[in-house]
Formats: C-alpha cells, sequence, structure tokens
C-alpha cells in the first residue's frame, strides 16, 4: 500500500483480515474434524478385515495417541483464544476511553474557539464604532480632544483585555498584552508632534491591559522611552532579512544565556520568560518599510506559536495602524487651514 492510502481502503484492508476469533474457530473445527475422521478410518478398516488381538491392541493405542494430540491441540487453542479474548476486550477499552477523552478535548477546544471568536468579534466592533468616530471627525474637519481621547482609550482598552484573554485561554498561562509606539507617532502627545518629522528611533510604552499596568507601572516611568534596538525582537523585525515581521520565543532566559537576547528593562526575568511581537505596519508592505511600533504579548509558560499567534496579533495590529494612521491625519488636518478642534 502507498503512503497516501484512504482511509476506505485501509478499513476495507482491516475488514477483509480474518479475526482471531475466526482462526481460533476454524483451527478447532479442522482439530475435530481430523480427530473425528481419523476414527472413522480406523472403524471402517476394521470392518472391512476384523483385527488380530495384536492389532487391535496397536488400533487402541494409535486412537489413544490421535485423541491426546487432538485433547492438547484444542486445549493450546483455547489458552490461545483466551489470551487473544481478553487482549482484544483491555484494548476495546482503550479505545474506548480513548475515545471519550477525544470528544471531551474536542469539545473543550471548541468551547476555546467559541470564546476567542466572541472576543475577536469585540474588537472588531469596538474598532468599527471608532473608525465611524474618526471618519465622522475627518468629514467635519472638527473633533473635541477629550471625545475623541475616550474612544481612543475605550478601543485600545478593549482590544488589550481581549487579547490577554484570547492568549491566556490558548496559551494556560497568564498573559500580558502592550503596545509600544515609536515617539513620533503617540497620539495626544506635544513631543510627539515635534518629533513627527523626524526620522525618531526611540519607542515608548503606550499602554498596557489592566491586569498588568499598575505591575509594570515603575518599569514605564523608569523607561519613559528607549532606543528600539537595545531589545532583540525589535531589532529582529526591523532588521530581519526575511522580513518575517514576527518574533517570538518560548525560553527567553536560555537564549539570554546563549548571548542571543538583550532587553533595555533589567528585570524583565521577573515578568516574564516567553514572548510574541509584531510590528504595527502597513499590511501591504514590510515592517521595514513601514513601521509605527510594535504589539507585544508575554507571559513565564510559553507556548507560544507562528501560526495561531503570529495570525491574531498580525490581524490585530494592522487594524492598530490604521487607528492610529487615522489619529495621525487627523492631528496634520487640524493644522490645516480651516482645522479646528476644542
Amino acid at each position: 500500500m502507498g503512503a497516501h492510502e484512504t482511509k476506505d481502503a485501509r478499513q476495507g484492508r482491516q475488514q477483509a483480515r480474518p479475526s482471531m476469533e475466526e482462526i481460533s474457530f476454524f483451527s478447532a473445527l479442522i482439530g475435530l474434524v481430523t480427530g473425528i475422521g481419523s476414527i472413522l478410518v480406523i472403524a471402517v478398516q476394521i470392518y472391512r478385515s476384523p483385527p488380530s488381538q495384536a492389532d487391535v491392541s496397536d488400533i487402541l493405542w494409535y486412537v489413544l495417541g490421535v485423541n491426546f494430540l487432538f485433547i492438547v491441540g484444542t486445549a493450546c487453542l483455547a489458552v490461545s483464544y483466551h489470551r487473544q479474548s481478553k487482549r482484544l476486550s483491555n484494548l476495546r477499552l482503550r479505545a474506548e476511553r480513548l475515545d471519550e477523552k477525544l470528544a471531551r478535548n474536542t469539545e473543550s477546544y471548541e468551547a476555546q474557539l467559541g470564546q476567542i471568536a466572541v472576543n475577536l468579534e469585540t474588537i472588531s466592533s469596538y474598532r468599527a464604532e471608532l473608525v465611524r468616530y474618526l471618519f465622522d471627525a475627518l468629514n467635519r474637519r472638527e473633533y473635541a480632544v477629550e471625545d475623541l481621547r475616550q474612544h481612543y482609550d475605550g478601543y485600545l482598552d478593549v482590544v488589550l483585555m481581549k487579547l490577554s484573554m484570547i492568549f491566556e485561554k490558548y496559551t494556560g498561562c497568564e498573559c500580558s498584552v502592550c503596545i509600544k509606539l515609536f515617539v513620533s507617532y503617540v497620539p495626544f502627545d506635544p513631543e510627539s508632534e515635534k518629533n513627527s518629522s523626524a526620522k525618531e528611533q526611540r519607542l515608548v510604552t503606550l499602554r498596557r491591559d489592566a491586569n498588568s499596568r499598575d505591575e509594570r507601572r515603575a518599569t514605564d516611568k523608569q523607561l519613559t522611552s528607549y532606543l528600539y534596538d537595545k531589545n532583540t525582537a525589535f531589532h529582529h523585525i526591523l532588521h530581519d532579512l526575511q522580513r518575517r515581521d514576527y518574533f517570538y520565543c518560548n525560553n527567553l532566559q536560555a537564549l539570554d544565556a546563549d548571548g542571543g537576547y538583550y532587553n533595555a528593562n533589567p528585570d524583565w526575568r521577573k515578568h516574564y520568560n516567553a514572548t510574541a511581537v509584531t510590528p504595527i505596519k502597513n499590511p501591504k508592505t514590510s515592517a521595514k518599510d513601514d513601521c509605527l511600533g510594535f504589539l507585544c504579548i508575554d507571559n513565564k509558560g510559553g507556548r507560544f506559536d507562528e501560526t495561531f499567534c503570529r495570525s491574531i496579533l498580525a490581524n490585530t495590529s494592522n487594524s492598530l495602524y490604521y487607528v492610529f494612521g487615522s489619529l495621525v491625519v487627523i492631528r496634520q488636518a487640524s493644522r490645516k487651514p480651516g482645522g479646528q478642534h476644542g
């Protein structure tokens, strides 16, 4: 059979094979027929030519020998049949338990996918609401800064909270999520406006999920901004020749021990040992060509991957790119004649 044998073909081939019960039954039947046949042959021979006393003795020994062999063979078959039946019974029991476990795991997996889908739908809903507000602000060329910031902050909080929930379900570990932006793209920051025309390479932590915000407040105050190349993940993404636009590692301490990881935060080991990072960029270009910042997630247990995690983070970071891009456009439009904001 080939390596790509179909399931139906395998089932047909397995059904064509005789079972152990069938082999044991037919073996015992053959032994029985052989014994009976031997006795009948002897009886016919005696009937045709009456034997002498010596011949009778020989015949009796022959009959006894045949029956002894028949009994021994039948006993061996019975023992073999019992062992095989017990083995098959144990295999059936294991198969039933595996089926039950698979069914439970499938239900759990489907439930997790359902929760993930609900969280992604919530993010999409909040994004749509914010985009409508931003387009309305652009069309009117006026907006209330506090109102805009309220919509903007609400959207970011939902994104970070839902991503944290999604990845905690997926990895089984408590996860922290944050957004880091280059200084020139930080909304509502006068310093970013001063640097908007410069090639700024410093990053700031724009926002964290609610659970890790207080825990890492001291770190964020200490590292108000830092060069992107002081972090392996950011440097890797912006200088990767293959332009994969993604970085993840499930054992940063091991990578650090090999000299392959560096971080501007000297206390990073207290908070995490694994991370996954995607750039906030134009989906049509690479991070090297157009990058506003990074969407980062970390935990202590790892289990990040290059399929599910990358897909979820990339889709979210693409949405963030358009949101931040719209805020930049609004900021620029407010500087033009006729542009107003309260």
